[in-house]
């Protein structure tokens, strides 16, 4: 059986995608050195596993007392079709 391609799966093909594909980089923000999303924050702590609810936390947490910084970039997914607005964090000088 054929596996069905989805949307995800499509690439940029044609004078009119290429300009779509344009238009959804051009909104992209340019994350600065030193921010670094979640997941890689946490690894780079050493702390990795299924509890990710108490690891958010624990960077919330961090940011209140100053240790760490949060912002909001948005970013290209993984498909290059949508722009996503992620938090990445950076350690307060």
């Amino acid at each position: 059986m054929k596996k069905k391609k989805s949307w995800a799966d499509k690439k940029f093909v044609g004078e009119w995608a290429k300009a779509l594909e344009r238009h959804i980089h051009r909104q992209a923000d340019e994350v600065p050195k030193g921010f670094v999303t979640a997941e890689v924050a946490l690894t780079k702590m050493g702390l990795c596993g299924a509890a990710s609810g108490q690891r958010t936390g624990l960077l919330n947490k961090m940011v209140v007392k100053g240790a760490l910084i949060k912002k909001h970039y948005r970013v290209i997914d993984a498909t290059g079709r949508r722009i996503s607005s992620i938090a990445h964090y950076a350690i307060a000088k």
